[in-house]
């Protein structure tokens, strides 16, 4: 095959794909009926009743596959997570991508459900010749790149703007669209494996993301999550204040589902926000059914692929889970899934949309 023919062959390929599935198809409504007040009257019914919503990662690698993580799940619980996360990282560089997460996002809220979105920023001021890629956000940056970044006046700082203003974009379809989604940029800043990460002006940064989203592109219904990594024992001094915040949460990678980093980072993290509402943001290995219980997060974002089922690992995974755990999990009264999300009136959800979709053929194993 000739080098054209190949690459058509590929555009082509990858233009169907990002395409909504044909059983998956996108809702024609113009507006969801969600919003930011409605979604957080959920998340604190939810909390008060002592419930957890489902939820379950869709990465951005997944674009080009039929059983992405959300169609594993189903196959494996027999029902649909609450929650469909879904990652911004691609959307500036990949028009294509642009076009699958909204078209995941429309059909996800059509039927009642909640969309969660992970923003892995590239560092701005460094070009990253992958675009967008996950270690473009790794790319370092100093305190005092970072001390420019935050200064209206500098090249740093316009270099950011452009890189905020272009994911605004697709953020402000989905709020036109009625789609009030969880939003967590900024994650793990006690970390330092992100250039935002361990940096003393965070809170700065922070509070100037969500200025700049609500002031300059009128984004009023995003549901501002802010998350640490595992048991946050550090991460009080990266905390923007409540004005900034909706929901804190912590995300969790440990070993041992039976240890103490999950109530820990509840105990060290929910203690932060007036509402007290904790979510595990993201995480991998899920805890023992007591340790689910004793710490009650509104909701838990599974992370996708191998983190469902260990056997899916390339190599041994320890932060990975057993099948037979999560399906443990999803079967706990406390764990409500996309046909039990009670939203508030106030949401003004079309029943008859709230269908579900289609069962997708995806077996664990191939023996």
């Amino acid at each position: 095959m000739s080098l054209r023919r190949t690459i058509a062959a590929f555009l082509a390929f990858a233009a169907a794909a990002c395409a909504a599935p044909a059983d998956r198809p996108a809702s024609a409504r113009a507006d969801y009926g969600q919003s930011r007040a409605a979604l957080l009257a959920l998340l604190e019914k939810t909390a008060r009743e002592g419930k957890s919503l489902s939820g379950q990662q869709v990465n951005e690698y997944e674009v080009f596959i039929r059983c992405t993580s959300f169609e594993r799940i189903h196959e494996l619980v027999g029902a649909w997570p609450a929650i469909l996360g879904l990652e911004l990282m691609f959307i500036i560089e990949n028009p294509s991508y642009k076009d699958y997460f909204l078209a995941r996002a429309r059909d996800h809220a059509a039927r009642g459900g909640i969309v969660a979105i992970t923003w892995h920023a590239r560092n701005p001021i460094r070009v990253c010749p992958r675009g967008e890629y996950y270690r473009c956000s790794q790319t370092p940056m100093s305190e005092e790149e970072l001390a420019r970044l935050l200064d209206p006046s500098t090249k740093e700082h316009a270099l950011w703007a452009r890189d905020v203003d272009a994911v605004a974009g697709v953020l402000k379809e989905m709020q036109a669209m009625g789609i009030a989604p969880i939003f967590r940029p900024y994650h793990e800043m006690n970390g330092g494996w992100f250039w935002w990460g361990r940096k003393d002006d965070f809170p700065r940064l922070w509070r100037m993301l969500r200025e700049r989203l609500a002031e300059t592109h009128g984004l009023s219904e995003l549901v501002w999550v802010w998350s640490s990594d595992k048991g946050s024992e550090d991460a009080a001094k990266y905390y923007p204040g409540d004005d900034y915040v909706d929901v804190v949460g912590a995300d969790i990678y440990t070993e041992d589902r039976d240890g103490p980093m999950y109530e820990t980072a509840k105990s060290n993290i929910a203690p932060l926000h007036s509402s007290g509402l904790f979510a595990f943001a993201e995480i991998g290995l899920l805890p023992n059914a007591e340790i689910f219980r004793s710490v009650r997060p509104v909701w838990f974002l599974l992370w996708g692929g191998e983190f469902i089922d260990k056997r899916w690992a390339p190599e041994p995974c320890a932060l990975c889970n057993e099948a037979e755990d999560v399906a443990a999990v999803y079967a706990l009264e406390e764990t409500l899934a996309l046909h039990e999300v009670d939203w508030p009136p106030a949401a003004r959800l079309d029943p008859d949309s709230r269908r579900a979709p289609a069962a997708a053929r995806c077996p664990a194993s191939l023996l």
